[in-house]
């Protein structure tokens, strides 16, 4: 299996890189209503499993490169650049690792969910343990850094990794079912299944992002993101984590 990307494929590439940049500006939005450190919502995590999945590991090169510039900017400032090239090796660590659980585990596994026992194996597998894996690498080494407090650790970690989770429960089968519409077994039952467990996610992780956050900005009111100098009339700014 080669990571190393065909000469024919610098366009998909760019596809990729250019989501998870478009995605990454998308969280800063969001961020704005939830002011916290890590990103409360991570919806490149979604884009870059589903790239995976039709691409193949050598999609890795492009979500990594549109992980970069997002990178540059967060991190621009006063802190040591070489961070914006570690902290999306983080992202890389959590798609290549769901990746591999869903094709080791479901070797068969068909990227158009016309299955609902695929559907509960990519739920099971694919979010959950990518997602914290990444989060405490992330936050280990920000804590390192000092740039999250130590007693915030734990707080941030469930974050960072509910954020990513999310984004991969909601935008990785929107991609994959959307991209080949017409072959969705939308009439039949088993499609009808998928559709049903699909649309309880929305509320359900909805519900549970919001919560999730309100605590933490009740225990943190003052919290933000990291602090760094900009020109902001004279006051510091806030800056989010790459999640």
């Amino acid at each position: 299996m080669s990571f190393l990307p065909k000469a024919g494929e610098f366009p998909r590439l760019f596809a990729v890189a250019l989501s998870q940049i478009l995605l990454g500006y998308f969280t800063l939005f969001i961020q704005e209503i939830y002011p916290v450190w890590s990103s409360p919502f991570w919806p490149a995590s979604g884009a870059a499993l589903a790239a995976l999945l039709l691409g193949g590991p050598r999609m890795l090169l492009g979500v990594y490169l549109g992980l970069l510039v997002l990178g540059f900017k967060f991190f621009w400032g006063p802190y040591p650049i070489w961070m914006a090239f570690v902290v999306p090796l983080g992202n890389l660590t959590e798609t290549t690792l769901a990746y591999f659980l869903l094709r080791h585990f479901v070797p068969r596994f068909d990227p158009g969910f016309t299955n609902i026992r695929q559907l509960a194996a990519f739920l099971l597998l694919c979010p959950w343990i990518p997602a914290l894996t990444s989060a405490v690498s992330i936050q280990l080494l920000l804590q390192a850094m000092g740039t999250v407090p130590p007693d915030r650790f734990l707080s941030e970690v469930a974050v960072y990794s509910l954020g990513n989770a999310t984004g991969i429960l909601l935008l990785t089968p929107l991609i994959l079912v959307w991209r080949d519409f017409r072959s969705f077994p939308w009439k039949e039952s088993e499609g009808r299944k998928i559709i049903a467990v699909l649309a309880l996610l929305v509320p359900c992780l909805s519900r549970s992002v919001f919560l999730g956050f309100a605590g933490v900005r009740s225990r943190y009111p003052q919290s933000g993101g990291i602090i760094a100098s900009g020109k902001n009339g004279g006051k510091p700014r806030s800056l989010p984590i790459v999640s």
